[in-house]
């Protein structure tokens, strides 16, 4: 299994829970679609801080539905760059 397959799996995996989280909508357009703080604030319409709060909470809540290896591999592949 190479880097690309369990990095396909892994982002079907968290969308499936990101549907299902609050704030789930701004993780996805933060790690999936690579929007920034202040483009997802405008879009959404809420303050940038409210944004970074959004994003801690449902990382939160992400990690505790993640097995812990899936979690590691989330943290190494799209934390890498934040």
């Amino acid at each position: 299994m190479d880097l690309e397959q369990v990095q396909t799996e892994l982002i079907q995996k968290i969308q499936q829970h990101l549907e299902k989280l609050p704030g789930g909508d701004i993780l996805h357009m933060s790690y999936l679609e690579g929007e920034s703080t202040k483009k997802i604030a405008d879009q959404l319409k809420i303050t940038e801080n409210t944004v970074y709060i959004a994003k801690s909470r449902s990382l939160k809540a992400l990690r505790s539905v993640l097995s812990k290896s899936d979690w590691m591999l989330f943290a190494l592949i799209f934390l890498k760059e934040w």
